[in-house]
């Protein structure tokens, strides 16, 4: 899986270019968040669109990554969300626990308003 970062509108997007996200590559994905962290970086949103399966460890990075990130005053969004990932996400109760937005667009027009 390659893990792509860009900045947009002062969001720090991390797309995944990947049908599956698994252990075998959550330690990576949890190495990207790290360094953005690390960074400085308090604004976040994860690009699942290419993805069509994840596990817990998996899952697990994400939910970490939020909780360090809302205790920093920052946010972890998640986008692109196909339907496996939705009812994932509804069946694990992450839909109370993460903004979802069907596209990164629409959570970057709603990070803009929510940032003036």
């Amino acid at each position: 899986m390659e893990i792509r970062v860009e900045q947009r509108d002062g969001v720090t997007i991390v797309r995944l270019d990947g049908e599956r996200a698994t252990l075998q590559n959550a330690w990576e994905f949890r190495n990207a968040l790290s360094e953005i962290v690390e960074n400085g970086e308090n604004r976040v949103l994860v690009d699942l669109s290419p993805v069509n399966f994840a596990d817990s460890s998996f899952l697990g990075v994400l939910i970490h990554f939020f909780k360090i990130l809302v205790r920093r005053d920052g946010e972890l969004k998640v986008a692109g969300l196909n339907s496996n990932l939705k009812i994932l996400f509804e069946m694990a109760n992450l839909t109370r626990l993460f903004d979802i937005y069907d596209t990164v667009e629409d959570a970057l027009k709603e990070s803009i308003q929510t940032s003036k």
